[in-house]
């Protein structure tokens, strides 16, 4: 386990931790149900004189993609107020039962002095701890827990899975809603074959890093930063855009950046995700592609005004 100074990135000893108020979770994505926990945490930290922190696992031990990179994760968590991150390997803690866990890591290396959780964290070995054991073991110890209710939407409870699976059908648009903001990928920029500088529509082509969620392939509408300027842009995910008889299949993330001329080669890129404009799909000819490439451009600027400074992708995460 090391300890992480958001504010610099500095890792530190867990012997030098203050006395902490922490967010217990894996918190992926950080979505409106994950921000209620972290914010519960740093208003106790007020409170109560703490240091506001979240105790988390870095990297995230989920068998599905990711709803953000770990740079941006730190970024949301002192959004919410969180100065200070406690991460553990799962391999580290994972055979740990409940009562160790508590005794061990939470009281003894972390210095928990207060606490907060959502209403379906579990902990310990196979998972094996609840809120109310978490309670009453520190409790115990005169510590007290904030367990939080379900965020709802619609009548459902906000989880990553459900976000990951409006993510993954293209619907980003309801999935900003649940996530209280808009999504983002965030990747290097790679050379490509310039098939769209020749067909003038230049593009930069990304590789998104392994493990995170990608929406489904289609044409989306949406928006880059970069040099302190955001651009509309428009992003194909999938194979790229193909005329009748043409063999490219590989699979892409290409983003055609309205206004913008520049070279963006090694630099990473974060590209904001606004809503889908249409599935992927074939053309008769090199005209056709063109006038629907630049419809689809006309349609994101237009609407480009939606895009509000709170949107908007912060450069370098």
């Amino acid at each position: 386990m090391i300890a992480i100074d958001l504010s610099t990135g500095d890792s530190f000893p867990l012997s030098s931790l203050p006395p902490l108020s922490a967010a217990l979770g894996n918190f992926d994505g950080v979505h409106l149900g994950h921000a209620a926990v972290l914010t519960r945490a740093s208003d106790e930290a007020q409170r109560l004189g703490l240091t506001p922190a979240v105790w988390t696992f870095d990297p995230i031990p989920a068998a599905r993609e990711h709803l953000c990179g770990r740079e941006e994760r730190f970024r949301l968590f002192r959004e919410q107020g969180i100065r200070l991150a406690v991460c553990a390997s799962f391999e580290e803690v994972k055979k740990w039962s409940p009562e160790r866990f508590v005794r061990r890591c939470l009281l003894e290396r972390c210095s928990v002095r207060a606490a907060a959780c959502g209403y379906n964290y579990r902990f310990g070995k196979d998972a094996a701890g609840t809120p109310e054991q978490l309670a009453s073991l520190l409790s115990e110890q005169g510590i007290p827990l904030s367990v939080v209710p379900a965020c709802t939407a619609d009548g459902e409870a906000i989880s990553s899975s459900r976000i990951r699976s409006l993510i993954l059908s293209g619907d980003v648009a309801e999935a900003a809603k649940l996530l209280g903001r808009p999504y983002f990928v965030t990747a290097p920029v790679v050379r490509g074959n310039k098939l769209g500088r020749l067909m003038g529509f230049p593009t930069i082509n990304q590789e998104p890093p392994e493990g995170i969620c990608l929406p489904g392939r289609g044409v989306y509408a949406t928006a880059v930063s970069t040099d302190g300027v955001l651009y509309p842009a428009v992003t194909n995910i999938g194979t790229r855009p193909t005329v009748t008889g043409d063999s490219e299949t590989a699979y892409t993330m290409e983003t055609h950046m309205i206004g913008y001329s520049g070279n963006l080669y090694g630099k990473t890129v974060s590209v904001l995700f606004r809503y889908r404009q249409r599935g992927e799909k074939h053309f008769s000819d090199l005209e056709e592609l063109i006038a629907e490439i630049r419809n689809n451009a006309e349609d994101s600027a237009r609407s480009f005004a939606d895009v509000t400074a709170t949107d908007r992708p912060s450069e370098g995460v």
